[in-house]
């Protein structure tokens, strides 16, 4: 079980629907609550399934959302490489993720997101990124 956090907009949804369907759409439409999609992937040790959780990114202090953390494996911090607060807040999501999913290990990656978008003004750049992964 894996979850996708971050701030609202940052493009959580659509990562998720690009990884699983291959899809993307333009159209937003925010996610209320949160939902999960399966996907199987080969790996060396033999099939995975994965549970990939999507959150609304602005119900994080809501015992709503925090109950999608019981059971995860890991999370994905999502923010949007063209919006600063965003990356910022990634501490927060972290935080809120090791305080309630009571994993040894946990898995956490860390996606910037947003990049491929027509006119996008990059404002955090890869060292930063980098940096905050240390």
């Amino acid at each position: 079980k894996i979850v996708l956090l971050g701030d609202a907009s940052v493009g959580k949804t659509a990562l998720r629907s690009q990884f699983v369907h291959h899809s993307f759409s333009s159209a937003y439409r925010a996610t209320i609550g949160g939902d999960f999609l399966t996907y199987s992937v080969n790996t060396i040790k033999g099939p995975c399934n994965l549970q990939i959780w999507d959150t609304a990114g602005q119900e994080r202090f809501n015992s709503i959302s925090r109950s999608f953390y019981r059971g995860c494996d890991g999370c994905i911090l999502v923010y949007d490489v063209t919006n600063a607060a965003s990356f910022s807040n990634l501490s927060l999501w972290l935080n809120e993720f090791m305080t309630n999913c009571f994993v040894d290990n946990p898995i956490i990656m860390v996606v910037g997101n947003k990049l491929d978008k027509e006119n996008a003004y990059r404002t955090i750049s890869t060292r930063q990124a980098r940096d905050f992964v240390k």
